[in-house]
């Protein structure tokens, strides 16, 4: 699959909930967006977003909300190859959780 846009997203979340999965830079942890029918809304932990420890929970977490189809948002990918400053600020890696969840 070619890199895939926001846009293109959200329109897929028409069909099914899809589940953004965000690294925090050099932090070893994992914020989830599920976004369905252009709703987007980020998981939660009482008042504030939840963060995971790893990829796997946050994966588990994600799909026990309903989403079907996973994306790892890659933050500024291009950085070290000199990108356009109008290049889109994340790269969408489809990923899939493993067959145990």
């Amino acid at each position: 699959m070619a890199n895939i846009s926001r846009k293109e997203i959200m329109e897929l979340s028409h069909e099914s909930t899809v589940g953004l999965i965000y690294s925090r830079s050099d932090l070893h942890q994992y914020l989830v967006e599920l976004i369905h029918n252009d709703k987007t809304d980020y998981i939660h932990e009482g008042i504030g977003v939840a963060v995971f420890p790893t990829m796997e929970e946050a994966l588990r977490s994600a799909k026990r909300r309903g989403a079907k189809c996973f994306f790892l948002c890659l933050d500024n990918t291009y950085d070290e190859c000199g990108a356009e400053p109008a290049t889109p600020h994340y790269n969408y890696l489809p990923i899939r959780p493993s067959r145990k969840h």
